[in-house]
């Protein structure tokens, strides 16, 4: 009897699964995509400051203190809430016809939408590909909020600085140590900020 083939088909199996556990499947790079078009959609943002947002899923997935993948990150109880509860994403009342609207997955768009995923494609594409060998930009960061898109809130760290419109969780996080700001080349502090963890350096 030949042992050889099993062990060469077992073998097999298990590289496939290297290969897709270090690289996103499909599902999970339009969920990548989603989620940035979520967050930087209606934002006069730069590629960077998108790419920066694909850079923090992956440096929550590799810290093991969120979820232990892309979907489970994204969709963590009060996190990003936007993908969740957006219905054009939930409730489709077609089938898609065209290949971009299978990968959208909405009923109808505008151009100015379409235009908008398409960037949020390229920046999940550019950190895949840059990812095996570049340093993160965003050093370690695992948050991030846009001041921009937030009505200001009245917490300590508003008002030493009108201008951050910290959430309430990132201001307690902050004051008491955990938390420090990262600062991107490239990105805007008005438009979005990054934070890591202190331990993270």
């Amino acid at each position: 009897m030949n042992y050889r083939t099993p062990i060469i088909f077992i073998i097999t199996l298990l590289s496939i699964g290297f290969i897709f556990k270090k690289n996103p499947a499909n599902s999970e790079k339009n969920l990548l995509s989603r989620l940035v078009f979520h967050e930087a959609s209606g934002l006069d943002v730069t590629q960077l400051e998108r790419e920066a947002i694909v850079w923090v899923i992956f440096n929550r997935l590799k810290s093991h203190s969120f979820g232990n993948s892309i979907t489970s990150i994204i969709f963590e109880k009060s996190q990003f809430s936007g993908v969740i509860e957006d219905k054009n994403w939930l409730k489709e009342k077609r089938p898609p016809q065209s290949k971009w609207e299978r990968s959208f997955n909405i009923k109808r768009v505008d151009a100015q939408e379409k235009n908008e995923f398409f960037k949020a494609q390229r920046a999940v594409e550019t950190v895949l590909n840059k990812k095996q060998f570049h340093k993160d930009p965003t050093q370690g960061a695992v948050f991030f909020h846009s001041p921009r898109s937030r009505e200001y809130s009245d917490n300590e760290c508003n008002r030493k600085d009108p201008l951050l419109k910290a959430p309430g969780w990132l201001c307690r996080e902050l004051l008491k140590g955990t938390l420090e700001e990262v600062i991107i080349e490239g990105v805007t502090p008005n438009t979005f900020r990054f934070y890591r963890h202190i331990h993270s350096k």
